[in-house]
């Protein structure tokens, strides 16, 4: 029976390789994704016969533990034997009596989840629900970085108002030596935030940035930091997976005009110039505001996430060889 165990700095280096197989350039797949949310939704990890199952809180139902899509292993990548992930994740839900339920599952991988469950049971009973507003926004890496044409005139207005605030103002790499300057601007902006009304996310969101500018280093993450008039205005942190970079963490001083748009385009000139194609910036977590924002940056993709549930009275009644 699989044996689940807490997501630790620790263990980064024995998962990464799992999810770095991931082809379908979701946020939810990255070591940030995972890592930096695990308190979050409760994720914990099992490998077992060279796979790698994710476990955490169902969407919308907290006290029903889901699961990601299982990743193989690079050496076993590819492989055409699909009953080691079905027969390990249905007999760990028929020992806990609990339906199979994933969550977060983006849309390209669902072909992928439907061959490795291939139950010939009452399908028909199988629930799948659209995630709204939790789509991840993907986007073109070189618009990003040029901000070309009429679509992208007022990014570059912003952009044109910072560099009149400081033309001298430069990127830093992050490093152990920056970090100090990073917490104490980060501090500074969490005390003039009004969290008042702030969802569940977004005080998880303060709290974790917070251990991340503490933990930075045991992360395989890169980041910018932006310096103008001698002060830090502004970081950005996140990591590339294959031809995408993602975007963990942008936060900047908002009485400085320009300063985000900054950010977003010299961490994307940054990636652009080691390899990157594309963008994720994470979906809009149901935020009106943050959804606004994230459009205006004009994505080329929405990868849709499903929630999917497996009923137990149909795993109980399954016939399935897996041996």
């Amino acid at each position: 029976m699989l044996e689940f165990k807490a997501l630790t700095l620790d263990t980064i280096a024995e998962v990464k390789p799992y999810l770095d197989t991931q082809t379908w350039r979701s946020c939810d797949y990255t070591v940030g994704g995972i890592y930096l949310w695990a308190d979050c939704f409760d994720y914990q990890y099992a490998i077992a016969e060279d796979v790698l199952f994710i476990k955490g809180n169902a969407y919308a139902e907290p006290e029903i533990p889901a699961f990601a899509v299982p990743l193989r292993g690079p050496s076993t990548r590819g492989r055409d034997d699909n009953k080691c992930p079905c027969r390990l994740l249905h007999r760990y839900c028929l020992a806990e009596k609990r339906p199979l339920v994933f969550s977060s599952i983006p849309a390209p991988a669902k072909p992928r989840l439907e061959r490795l469950f291939q139950c010939k049971g009452r399908l028909d009973s199988v629930e799948e629900e659209l995630m709204a507003g939790w789509s991840d926004y993907l986007y073109r890496c070189s618009d990003h970085a040029d901000l070309p044409g009429a679509a992208f005139k007022r990014k570059r207005n912003h952009v044109s108002q910072f560099r009149r605030y400081d033309p001298e103002a430069r990127f830093l790499p992050i490093d152990t030596d920056i970090l100090p300057r990073l917490r104490e601007l980060y501090a500074e902006l969490i005390a003039d935030t009004d969290m008042t009304n702030a969802s569940r996310s977004q005080l998880y969101d303060q709290t974790m940035v917070a251990r991340l500018l503490v933990d930075y280093s045991r992360y395989p993450f890169n980041g910018l930091a932006l310096e103008a008039r001698g002060e830090i205005v502004g970081f950005t942190i996140g990591e590339i997976q294959g031809d995408t970079l993602h975007v963990h963490v942008e936060k900047a001083r908002y009485d400085i005009p320009g300063a985000y748009e900054s950010l977003a385009q010299g961490f994307a000139q940054w990636a652009l110039a080691r390899g990157a194609e594309y963008i994720n910036r994470q979906d809009a977590s149901g935020d009106p505001g943050l959804k606004r924002s994230k459009e205006s940056w004009r994505p080329i993709q929405l990868i849709r996430k499903y929630h999917i549930e497996y009923p137990y009275d149909m795993l109980a009644a399954c016939e399935c060889e897996y041996d």
